[in-house]
């Protein structure tokens, strides 16, 4: 699994001004669809800006966690050094059942928006 996160990271790194720029982008979105709506505040669009800014944010958090390969432990090295390496792919592990799990509810939040959208 930190093999994958790292070669989508990379990939994602190689494209992170867009992503910036998306994320950037969905925040004045909805900022518009917020304050410029006439009073009437069309949530599905709201949502959808959101989601957008959900989106791009997990793939910039994944893009910036994981473009390093995750260490190697070097049966040679001292005790302490090995003991570091272990914590740190510890905390690997951890991070990526947290990005897994956000992209769950990512998911499950773009289907609701996109069904609020048609629908609407």
């Amino acid at each position: 699994m930190l093999k994958l996160f790292t070669q989508v990271a990379t990939q994602l790194f190689g494209i992170r001004r867009l992503l910036w720029t998306l994320g950037v982008g969905s925040i004045m979105a909805f900022i518009g669809v917020l304050f410029l709506a006439d009073g009437a505040i069309d949530g599905s669009y709201a949502l959808a800006a959101l989601s957008l800014l959900l989106w791009s944010l997990w793939a910039l958090a994944l893009a910036y966690a994981f473009i390093e390969p995750a260490p190697v432990i070097d049966p040679a090295a001292r005790l302490r050094t090995r003991f570091a390496v272990r914590l740190k792919r510890i905390w690997l592990w951890v991070l990526a059942l947290l990005m897994a799990g956000l992209m769950i509810v990512a998911v499950i939040m773009t289907m609701r928006t996109v069904g609020l959208v048609l629908d609407g």
